[in-house]
């Protein structure tokens, strides 16, 4: 035997209701021309339309509930909107304006201000099923609204043209005796093409195979609302006029398809809570329980007021959370019992075999601090034989000098300016043990430091560095031993020294300018890439080195 859930009879309960108030519009208009008391067909007029009037409104006020996709809600909700519209100037043409020709013509011409506009809300809204929300809204949609407004603009302006509906002179008889314009079979083309297209994609998107099967539904049931506007449109059936059939279609087209389930809605979502494997329960503002899953294992009612998340229960096994939601809280419970068993099991291994562990760590950190070990012996070893001679020399300067020397500033001169390289040079190798790229900012620091060494001997220095390029560590490294190879055995006669950085084509060069004391020589660079030449005194070092250069 089929269980059926409480919201599902409250849905077809109004399903049924609203059925029967559709059949006893039927009737009562059916009949209306039929009884000859005048207050009586006023009475039962009356009745026709606040009944569909407020039909329409209800389906409005339930779709908003109902419906959770923002795009598609909005879509419909503003469709039921022009059906209420629809009605209610069909209500004031009759109850209201009866005499006045000029206004019934005018809110007749307003009849397809909803008839034009409620087709393209019915594509918007097909559009929009199953689309994700994030998604931007579709761009070909927003020009249909286009020719939507110039039909109803130019339908509303028909007694200027006559395009849609051709009067007699001066518009005698025109409620009776006209005939229909171009623009008026384009206005039932727009409507019949946007509303077949509309449900062809709902149909295209249904991709449940259990809607799928209950199409035939939406497909006979449209059919059926077209055969009756047909119908009614050429008197063969007296019960209800176009205006509450056309309504009827698309109120149909979309109820339908969402008790078909091809639009999704939350009307069976209490239900599927209770049924759901997890172990929940909502809880209104009151502390009161709203809804409660059969699964669900929680404290009493009391105990769930000013619940907090993370209380796990006296046997470990069941840790309960809780979480502030609009209008009220959700509580739940995590069974720990699985978990707890693989950790026990995990413990029971982890004690095993955790003397076997303390071995292989013991010998793991011997290996790591080994190769520590080595690896800092290696960057030692680069940087010994990188400024070995540099540190040679040091120690020669130092062993013989005295304060007594009459040399014994330019000596000392000399040892900052070695020591800054040896600092520096260390620095760098230490860089490309571990990277593969460094910057003109780093080799920059690097010549600077060198420089303010060689300020303080009393030469005139300046640094100049064109951007921050990206190079190898191999080229930082070959860019300050020139510089070192250049300056070495000629810092003493250095009176003014301007060292370039920069970036040309494929290249990085470095540029020193150096005026001396005296002439002297450039020691030779053993890498066999400086250019040296001298004009009139200042000597011009150069050198090149290309930008990818790897070590």
């Amino acid at each position: 035997m089929i269980k059926i859930s409480s919201s599902q009879k409250r849905n077809t309960t109004y399903l049924a209701v609203a059925a029967a108030l559709f059949l006893l519009v039927g009737i009562l208009q059916f009949f209306d021309d039929l009884i000859p008391q005048k207050a009586v067909q006023h009475i039962m007029s009356l009745a026709t339309h606040f009944i569909l009037i407020g039909l329409a409104i209800f389906w409005a006020i339930s779709i908003y509930d109902r419906i959770t996709q923002k795009r598609l809600r909005r879509a419909i909700v503003l469709l039921a909107m022009f059906i209420v519209l629809l009605l209610f100037l069909r209500f004031i043409k009759y109850k209201l304006f009866g005499t006045n020709e000029i206004v019934k013509r005018y809110l007749w011409y307003a009849y397809y201000i909803p008839q034009t506009a409620i087709p393209l809300l019915m594509l918007f809204a097909a559009c929009y099923v199953g689309r994700d929300e994030r998604k931007p809204v579709i761009g070909w949609l927003k020009w249909l609204a286009i020719p939507a407004v110039v039909m109803i603009l130019l339908i509303m302006t028909n007694d200027l043209h006559e395009w849609a509906f051709d009067f007699n002179s001066d518009f005698v008889n025109w409620d009776t005796d006209y005939k229909h314009g171009f623009l008026y079979y384009l206005n039932i083309a727009w409507q019949v093409i946007l509303s077949v297209l509309s449900v062809g994609i709902v149909f295209y998107k249904c991709k449940i195979s259990q809607c799928r099967n209950r199409i035939w539904a939406l497909i006979v049931g449209f059919a059926v609302c077209v055969a009756l506007i047909i119908l009614s449109f050429f008197g063969v059936i007296r019960s209800y006029n176009v205006p509450e059939l056309f309504s009827l279609t698309y109120v149909f087209v979309f109820e339908c398809s969402i008790q078909i389930g091809l639009i999704p809605s939350n009307g069976n979502y209490p239900r599927y809570f209770k049924l759901s494997n997890i172990s929940a329960a909502i809880i209104n503002e009151k502390g009161e329980i709203a809804f409660q899953s059969d699964n669900a294992c929680l404290p009493s009612a009391e105990e769930l007021k000013g619940l907090k998340s993370g209380i796990v229960s006296v046997d470990g096994n069941t840790v309960i959370n809780a979480q502030d939601i609009s209008g009220g809280q959700i509580i739940w419970s995590d069974d720990l019992t699985y978990i707890n068993e693989i950790n026990a099991k995990i413990k029971e291994i982890q004690d095993n075999l955790n003397e076997e562990n303390e071995l292989i760590r013991a010998e793991n950190e011997l290996k790591e601090q080994q190769a520590k070990i080595e690896e800092t012996q290696k960057i030692y070893n680069n940087i010994e034989s990188a400024v070995i001679c540099q540190i040679a020399e040091i120690e020669r300067i130092l062993s013989g000098a005295s304060a007594d020397d009459a040399d014994f500033a330019e000596k000392m001169k000399r040892v900052g300016v070695l020591g800054a390289y040896v600092k520096r040079r260390s620095n760098l190798t230490v860089i490309a043990e571990k990277e593969k790229r460094s910057s003109f900012t780093e080799v920059g620091l690097c010549i600077k430091e060198s420089l303010d060494y060689l300020e303080v001997g009393g030469a005139h220095c300046a640094f100049v560095r064109s951007g921050n390029e990206d190079i190898s560590t191999e080229n930082a490294l070959l860019l300050y031993d020139g510089f070192e190879y250049a300056i070495e055995n000629i810092m003493e006669n250095i009176t003014d020294l301007t060292a370039y950085l920069d970036a040309i084509d494929e290249f990085i060069v470095m540029r020193l300018v150096m005026e001396g004391k005296r002439n002297a020589a450039v020691k030779k660079n053993p890498y066999g890439n400086m250019i040296v030449t001298e004009d009139d005194g200042t000597v011009f070092v150069n050198l090149r080195l290309p930008k990818g250069a790897e070590r």
